[in-house]
């Protein structure tokens, strides 16, 4: 009889400590803290992705937008986006979805802040890198933000983050409509540029196999869209559906 509960006793530990393991392994990895300047005068809400990050959004007109830039590394399905955007022809299409930080940092406050960079096959693929009931905006989308915000200067002004912490040069963002745009840079013929000065979004509107459309900020040009090769790095804002 003792064997017999002996035996049991071991089968219970067994299996509390298997429960353990599974449950270390399936706890979401910590994340960053984000040094983004949120317009608190505005009422922001959350989302989380499939890695457990939250993200502030913002509702602007009809509209509602996340209000920082994603950081995602696993489709919805639950498949791994591949690590490291890698140097590629300029001229023929990207055959697997990938990201990156940018200069390789490990450092989650700073991706936190300034999000992942993730090539076209990443956004595009149909697995789905935004959140559930959330999708890449397209050319539509965005030109919609501005016109809700008055478009031109006076909107993209209302679109960027207020100070000059993450802006380098004289910044007359106020950030009044929340979406809070930071200069998070590019991945480009492999190497990264323009983090503090410069920032470019996917759309999810096609050209051809080989451009797509693309918003970007720049801090002494207008912002606009344009056509961009799908082999560079860009952010990510999603917006709901």
């Amino acid at each position: 009889m003792k064997s017999y509960f002996k035996f049991i006793g071991s089968i219970f530990t067994l299996t509390i400590l298997l429960l353990s393991i599974g449950c270390k392994k399936d706890k979401p990895e910590i994340q960053g803290q984000s040094t983004a300047i949120f317009n608190m005068l505005l009422s922001y809400g959350t989302i989380n992705d499939i890695d457990g990050n939250v993200y502030k959004t913002i509702i602007i007109g009809s509209q509602t937008w996340m209000a920082e830039n994603l950081s995602v590394k696993h489709y919805n399905n639950g498949d791994i986006i591949t690590q490291g955007l890698v140097i590629t022809d300029s001229y023929s299409a990207i055959r697997e979805g990938a990201y990156g930080s940018y200069n390789d940092t490990n450092d989650k406050d700073t991706i936190a802040t300034f999000g992942l960079l993730y090539n076209w096959d990443a956004i595009s693929d149909n697995r789905c890198i935004c959140p559930e009931g959330w999708h890449i905006p397209s050319q539509n989308e965005w030109e919609v933000i501005f016109s809700t915000l008055g478009s031109g200067k006076e909107a993209e002004l209302k679109l960027i983050e207020s100070g000059s912490t993450h802006w380098y040069f004289g910044n007359l963002g106020n950030n009044s409509s929340g979406f809070t745009a930071l200069p998070s840079g590019e991945f480009m013929r492999g190497n990264f540029y323009g983090i503090g000065y410069w920032t470019g979004w996917w759309t999810s509107t096609e050209i051809d196999e080989i451009f797509v459309l693309g918003q970007e900020f720049s801090a002494n040009l207008p912002a606009q869209i344009s056509s961009f090769p799908k082999n560079l790095g860009f952010s990510v804002r999603c917006i709901k559906d």
